[in-house]
């Protein structure tokens, strides 16, 4: 394999970017110049920015670029899933490739994630990523989940999503195959796209840093446990495809421990504890699904004095 970009046609982009925006004329110059300085490995990039009735300066601000970019400007909000459709309906590039309205690119991107299809089972090009707070300071980076030499992903996407929206590439062949995301199952909506994709072909990624994923406290991902009630109906359905029922349980128990998690950190006990027993259930002979179960049960005031105490016991003597 090559390192050589796929070839496009003068009258095709090889590459479309599309970013679904809404509200966003605070950050939206800063992605789309990061994105635009990608155009140096492909001038021919064409970036489509879907606008969802913004009702900022956004629509402003996107004139400016002038016939840099292609502006579909929504008269009523759908918000982001429909938008993001109707860019990839509008894209004229082999491949798709996705931003979210206040995400950052390095320059280099699209160039080393282009080489990864001239392998024609390779459907999707990611990149690791990191976060970063409305202050820019990075906040960390992602688990940086082992990529299995072969490509195929598929169960492990099911115990974790590490394709970040607005690093994936996909070729376009592939979505007009499939369909693109299913707006009826907002907000999991991306992971249900990347499952149906690599219960099929391949995914590539490039081991480095490339994307950078902005946090604020409005978006529908800061809700985890929105997310979560979302996700877990698509894990269950994408999971029964799995040959062997005992990795079936895994999956599912992985997903209710991992939705347990964020209500016990959000101090909702008894949520939690649901979640947990629900976990368990999956896989009656875990101690870890059993443990977390029965601590639900400790009032937090005895939770508190016994970690209390175990700080006390592990500090130096005096």
């Amino acid at each position: 394999m090559t390192n050589t970009p796929p070839h496009s046609s003068d009258a095709e982009p090889l590459v479309s970017v599309v970013i679904a925006t809404y509200n966003a004329s605070a950050f939206i110059r800063e992605t789309l110049d990061s994105i635009l300085a990608n155009q140096v490995a492909f001038p021919s990039m064409e970036v489509i920015v879907v606008d969802d009735a913004s009702k900022d300066d956004t629509v402003a601000v996107l004139r400016t670029y002038g016939e840099r970019i292609r502006v579909l400007a929504k008269p009523t909000n759908a918000g982001p899933c429909p938008a993001r459709n109707d860019g990839i309906r509008m894209a004229r590039g082999q491949f798709i490739a996705l931003c979210d309205h206040d995400d950052l690119w390095d320059a280099e991107k699209l160039a080393l994630q282009v080489p990864l299809f001239n392998d024609p089972e390779v459907a999707i090009a990611c990149t690791r990523s990191n976060a970063f707070d409305e202050a820019g300071v990075s906040t960390s980076l992602d688990q940086g989940h082992r990529m299995p030499p072969d490509g195929r992903v598929f169960r492990d996407l099911l115990f974790s999503n590490f394709i970040t929206c607005s690093s994936a590439v996909v070729r376009r062949s592939v979505l007009d195959k499939l369909g693109a995301f299913d707006e009826k199952i907002f907000p999991a909506e991306d992971i249900d796209l990347w499952l149906r994709i690599a219960s099929k072909w391949k995914v590539g990624r490039v081991e480095k840093v490339l994307t950078h994923h902005r946090r604020s406290s409005t978006q529908f991902s800061h809700n985890k446990i929105r997310m979560k009630t979302a996700r877990m109906p698509v894990i269950e359905k994408h999971g029964r495809l799995l040959e062997n029922r005992s990795d079936f349980q895994r999956v599912m128990a992985n997903a209710w421990f991992a939705f347990g998690l964020d209500h016990w950190y959000a101090r909702e006990r008894r949520a939690a504890r649901d979640k947990f027993r629900r976990a368990w259930a999956c896989q009656p002979a875990s101690p870890k699904y059993a443990a977390w179960t029965l601590m639900t049960l400790i009032p937090p005031q005895l939770r508190e004095s016994i970690a209390a105490l175990r700080r006390r016991l592990r500090s130096p003597a005096r």
